[in-house]
């Protein structure tokens, strides 16, 4: 009688070294994923630091508002900001201001309506 070594068969290691390479797939995609998310999360809240600052900074000039372009940079990122005045009829002067990044002016980060009043 032929005694039966023990351990695992070839066919065993593959099939588990297969189940272990797509747990990995799973988990290398989960954390490409939430990176994408904090690194959007962090670009918008940069870009929303821009349009606080231009908003502050056109309560305090003493300027007739206009449209207007402006670069804004917060951190290491480079941001693109514009900023649009409505006239609106009983509604007064609304400020459009809306921030897109430097590389992707198409894309919108952030994009803030606020009316406007003289005794701001």
């Amino acid at each position: 009688m032929k005694r039966r070594g023990r351990g695992f068969t070839l066919i065993e290691v593959l099939i588990a070294l297969a189940i272990v390479a797509v747990a990995l797939a799973a988990v290398m995609r989960a954390v490409a994923v939430a990176t994408d998310d904090h690194v959007r999360i962090r670009d918008r809240r940069l870009a929303l630091l821009c349009v606080q600052n231009r908003w502050e900074e056109l309560r305090l000039q003493a300027t007739p508002l206009q449209d207007a372009r402006w670069q804004c940079e917060q951190g290491r990122s480079q941001f693109i900001g514009l900023q649009r005045i409505e006239q609106g009829g009983a509604q007064g002067i609304t400020v459009q201001l809306s921030v897109h990044p430097a590389q992707d002016p198409r894309q919108r980060l952030v994009q803030v309506r606020n009316p406007w009043s003289v005794t701001q």
